[in-house]
């Protein structure tokens, strides 16, 4: 019970303060958290009402509908921006932080990237098709490179686009995917092409290993055109000669200097034949081991369930021993997701 004080009056116990306070402080906690619930669905209508105006500006009004249907576009914005919408409840953000800042970062990643992986004749969407499915792991890279065939990628906004999510304070395992499957393909492509599909220009001879001639087929033609300039230009020489533009003694001594040269030229490319045919073999043998070798590091990522970033870090390093160059984000994004759930 409670004290009586001078007055009469009756004091509360220090256990019914205690309970009061207690009721207080569970008052404000349910206050509190249903605040904090109320701020998370204005966040999210938010985020939500966000990615279906940029899907929808996509298309005409009379196709609203097809912006609702599911994209790459949509699946990557909604699944970063509901990342940026968990970090915004998290920090206690305002709706305008919210909307230009993490929403915004969202909506810019996955526009880049759609960006640099389509090519600017379908990037306006003016032929009905604004290309919002713009990536896909590809099962067959290879027959992709010898039918010519491969991606738009360009190279500078897409390592770009890596450092602007690796700057983001949120991540989204399908963006990680997306990024370290197109990392790599932009390499593997790049030098399918090169060893594979080079363009050759008149007589500029291919610098690809598996583009240049035979040493022996080399060796041949090389020794046809120098008998036929110096063996033609003897003769031509003697003709001269003979037809009084020159003198007898230097135009046999023309004619005799270019056989020796012709003949000098042969011991010359005879000699070196070994050499070049043994270098030319080891540069395709080379140039075909490093294919392998990154079309097997893009099979690691042919996957419907999660892939080690450790393992494909390790496969691409040992690829990189052996000569591949690896665009310098991917091990920036691996090292990254290594840290985080080392899974993507």
């Amino acid at each position: 019970m409670g004290k009586s004080d001078s007055r009469g009056a009756v004091c509360p116990g220090k256990s019914d303060l205690a309970r009061f306070r207690e009721f207080n402080d569970e008052s404000d906690d349910m206050h509190t958290a249903r605040q904090e619930e109320a701020d998370a669905r204005a966040l999210e209508t938010l985020r939500r009402d966000s990615v279906n105006n940029e899907l929808a500006a996509w298309f005409a009004e009379s196709d609203v509908e097809k912006s609702r249907k599911y994209t790459q576009y949509r699946f990557l914005l909604d699944e970063l921006s509901k990342s940026g919408c968990q970090y915004a409840v998290a920090q206690g953000m305002a709706l305008r932080d919210f909307e230009y800042g993490p929403l915004e970062d969202a909506r810019s990643v996955v526009s880049n990237l759609r960006w640099a992986l389509v090519e600017y004749e379908s990037r306006s969407g003016e032929k009905g098709d604004p290309k919002l499915n713009f990536w896909a792991h590809e099962r067959a890279a290879f027959d992709r490179l010898t039918q010519k065939k491969t991606p738009y990628l360009d190279r500078g906004s897409i390592e770009s686009v890596v450092g602007e999510y690796l700057a983001l304070s949120f991540r989204a395992t399908a963006i990680d995917r997306t990024l370290v499957d197109v990392l790599v393909a932009m390499e593997l492509y790049g030098y399918g092409n090169e060893i594979l599909n080079e363009q050759t220009f008149g007589l500029f001879p291919a610098r690809s290993p598996l583009k240049q001639p035979h040493a022996l087929w080399t060796y041949i033609s090389g020794q046809f055109w120098n008998a036929l300039i110096f063996f033609g230009g003897a003769a031509l020489s003697v003709y001269a000669g003979q037809a009084g533009w020159l003198g007898n003694s230097w135009a046999v001594g023309i004619a005799l200097v270019l056989v020796l040269l012709f003949f000098l030229c042969l011991a010359l490319a005879t000699v070196a034949l070994p050499f070049v045919w043994r270098q030319r073999s080891t540069d395709r043998r080379i140039a075909v081991e490093l294919l392998k070798s990154m079309l097997g590091v893009y099979g690691e990522l042919n996957s419907d369930g999660p892939i080690s970033a450790k393992h494909v870090r390790e496969r691409a390093r040992h690829t990189a021993d052996k000569g591949v160059v690896w665009p310098a984000p991917l091990f920036a994004l691996l090292d990254d997701i290594e840290q985080r759930t080392g899974r993507f």
